[in-house]
């Protein structure tokens, strides 16, 4: 441990990654039990978007453990700089793709901006 070295492999890369995204999907966990919270934030891309990054949270830890023991188990090498681009194509497109639903946004509309007239014409039309 002295004067040791932090090497920054794609198993590594794929540790932090999974510690940075389940603290992201599990951190406003701790404010459900608020009943006002929960019932705004209830039916909301809010929860859908947290619940996919514990997901997408365990799958870099799932890879991350195949590139750490995956060469062990089986005796070949993985390649660093295509685990490297994966793990970075992962990681960005999990936090852009969840990070901007942290804004409650209702998930199911009768049709834009609530007006009911739109629904009733197409039935109408049927």
């Amino acid at each position: 441990m002295w004067r040791g070295e932090l090497w920054f492999s794609t198993a590594m890369l794929m540790a932090l990654g999974f510690l940075f995204t389940f603290l992201i999907g599990a951190s406003p966990a701790s404010t459900w039990p608020v009943p006002r919270w929960t019932s705004s934030t209830h039916d909301t891309y809010f929860v859908v978007a947290h619940f996919h990054s514990i997901v997408m949270a365990l799958v870099l830890a799932g890879m991350g453990g195949l590139y750490y023991w995956g060469p062990k188990f089986t005796g070949y090498l993985l390649n660093e700089k295509f685990g490297k681009i994966q793990f970075w194509f992962l990681f960005i497109g999990t936090q852009g793709l969840h990070l901007p639903a942290v804004h409650p946004r209702a998930r199911r509309h009768a049709a834009p901006g609530g007006d009911l007239s739109a629904l009733a014409a197409v039935e109408i039309a049927q």
